[in-house]
């Protein structure tokens, strides 16, 4: 137990220092007139709406606040699919390394699929196999790291990450630049990994695809109300008090009853 919470503390820093890296990074692109304008407007906006998305999407996974933003929920899918689009502009640009670009191209994907996926089931639709399985995967990831906490908790929401299309000013920020790609990364590479079981887990409910549900499919169903421990022996005399009083409030009832349709049909 305590070693999930500090790996949770660990991803929850690790989350706001790729917050920090996406705003500082879209701050910087925007003030370079050198870089191509198209770029620029994608960055920016994308830069401007990851702060409002990940509100949206830390609150929709909320039972509480779901509903209060389920008119703005696309925002959070929409915002990860424009940092998809702004790392293929940069592939396709030449503005990043292919050995750092690929990578993070994979782990904004991931992201981006699973928002779209999670937005489409809200709707009442059936998204594609892959957008499920690539959910379950990364919930299996995050599951096996981070423990149960990670299946429900909002914190655990992966956060996309600009290409760094900007060479390092300083040597901290280079160093800063290789630990945050090194850990989407790392992330990307265990939801491959666990991929392919989480396909096997998909398509095994595909044998009860025709199954129909019934009202009673083996009888009628029996249930019952327990409130006391099993007790050996009499039961409690305050029980027993008690029962013989409701008996006799139904007798009486029952007694009265009978004089009303006595009177009724004499009258």
């Amino acid at each position: 137990m305590t070693s999930h919470r500090l790996l949770g503390a660990i991803y929850l820093a690790l989350s706001v220092a790729m917050i920090a890296w996406d705003i500082l990074m879209a701050g910087r692109i925007a003030q370079l007139r050198r870089i191509p304008r198209g770029f620029q407007a994608l960055t920016g906006i994308a830069g401007l709406l990851i702060l409002p998305a990940l509100v949206v999407g830390y609150s929709a996974q909320s039972l509480l606040y779901g509903r209060a933003i389920f008119l703005v929920s696309w925002l959070w899918p929409f915002t990860a699919l424009l940092f998809v689009l702004q790392t293929l502009y940069a592939l396709g640009r030449r503005l990043v390394t292919p050995l750092l670009g690929f990578p993070l191209l994979v782990y904004n994907i991931i992201i981006a699929t699973v928002a779209v996926t999670k937005f489409i089931i809200t709707r009442g639709h059936s998204p594609g196999e892959f957008g499920l399985a690539l959910n379950a995967a990364q919930a299996s990831m995050l599951g096996t790291f981070f423990g149960t906490p990670a299946l429900w908790n909002p914190i655990y929401l992966q956060v996309p990450l600009f290409a760094p299309s900007l060479p390092a000013r300083w040597g901290f920020t280079r160093l800063a630049r290789v630990a945050l790609a090194g850990a989407a990364i790392a992330m990307t590479a265990l939801v491959v990994v666990e991929l392919p079981g989480a396909y096997a887990g998909i398509r095994s409910y595909a044998a009860h695809e025709k199954d129909q549900l019934q009202e009673h499919p083996e009888g009628d169903f029996r249930i019952g109300l327990k409130q006391r421990r099993n007790r050996s022996g009499s039961s409690p005399r305050h029980c027993t008090r008690f029962a013989s009083a409701i008996n006799r409030a139904g007798a009486r009832r029952q007694h009265a009853s009978h004089r009303r349709a006595r009177v009724s049909e004499e009258g």
